[in-house]
């Protein structure tokens, strides 16, 4: 009898084994082919993705604009929007000048004709916030790279990077030849520091 008992208890749980084995199989099967799958693709996105990127130059520069707080194009004209944004521009010499006067004033009026046009509904979803994020860049974009969007500051961007120092007659002097000549300033980005919609 002890032959009969022992025989149906190690079946039993050989078959329960048996099972935990297939199970452990087949997720080890469906790692395998996860992880091969990610190595397989991932290099591909990654590497159309950074095609698309902008190369970030040496020296880039960020102009910090002012918030924006303004009533949104919403048919109860009861939703407010608050925005604060930053620019990532390519050059850092140009940041002080397009921080005040003339050229900041232009920033501002070329960003509230884009956000005046927004509803609520545009704005609270992340495709949305995107599509702002597009459209401000292009629309600082244009506006930079004007080439007398730095006419109304008090001296021109450097291309050396360096600020008046007091020397050759300061702020008040007329741009030399090569300061008329500097390339336009380009956005890389347009960083939303505060982004709120109520």
């Amino acid at each position: 009898m002890s032959s009969q008992a022992a025989t149906p208890v190690p079946s039993a749980p050989a078959k329960k084994g048996g099972t935990l084995s297939v199970i452990a199989a087949l997720l080890l099967a469906l790692g395998g082919g996860g992880y091969v799958a990610y190595r397989e693709f991932a290099p591909a996105e990654h590497a159309a993705g950074s095609a698309k990127m902008p190369v970030v130059p040496s020296d880039p520069g960020v102009i910090e604009i002012e918030p924006f707080i303004l009533n949104l194009a919403d048919p109860s004209g009861d939703r407010y929007f608050r925005l604060k944004l930053s620019l990532l521009i390519d050059r850092k010499a140009a940041v002080r000048k397009a921080e005040s006067g003339l050229p900041q004033v232009k920033l501002r009026d070329r960003v509230l004709s884009v956000l005046s046009k927004k509803h609520a509904s545009d704005l609270t979803t992340v495709e949305g916030k995107e599509a702002l994020r597009a459209q401000l860049l292009a629309a600082v974009e244009c506006l930079l790279s004007e080439p007398t969007f730095f006419a109304g500051s008090s001296s021109a961007p450097s291309g050396d990077g360096e600020g008046d120092d007091g020397e050759g007659g300061g702020a008040e002097s007329a741009p030399s030849d090569a300061e008329s000549e500097l390339p336009s300033v380009h956005v890389l980005d347009v960083l939303f520091t505060e982004f709120l919609v109520q």
